[in-house]
């Protein structure tokens, strides 16, 4: 009969088992799950202090861009001695 299996064989070895970890020299780490519940507890803190550095350059260079922009408005309306000059001693 064509669709019939041949008898097991006992003397042959077992084919390894898909589900059973292949035995290597490779070493796969276990996460840790403490490691990880401490990495994405200090997560909203990082993106806190990334938005505040953000906020704060952000707020920098608005008032530098509306400093030049009040100097370059005086200029174009035809004033002289727009620019602050500092004469302090040195």
């Amino acid at each position: 009969m064509p669709n019939e299996l041949p008898p097991e064989d006992t003397h042959a070895p077992s084919p390894p088992d898909a589900r059973a970890p292949a035995a290597s020299s490779e070493h796969v780490p276990v996460p840790d799950e403490e490691h990880d519940e401490d990495n994405k507890s200090n997560r909203p803190l990082i993106a806190l202090a990334f938005l505040l550095v953000l906020a704060i350059g952000g707020w920098l260079l608005i008032s530098k861009l509306m400093d030049a922009n009040s100097v370059q408005d005086c200029v174009m309306s035809g004033r002289r001695n727009c620019a602050p000059v500092d004469t302090s001693t040195r």
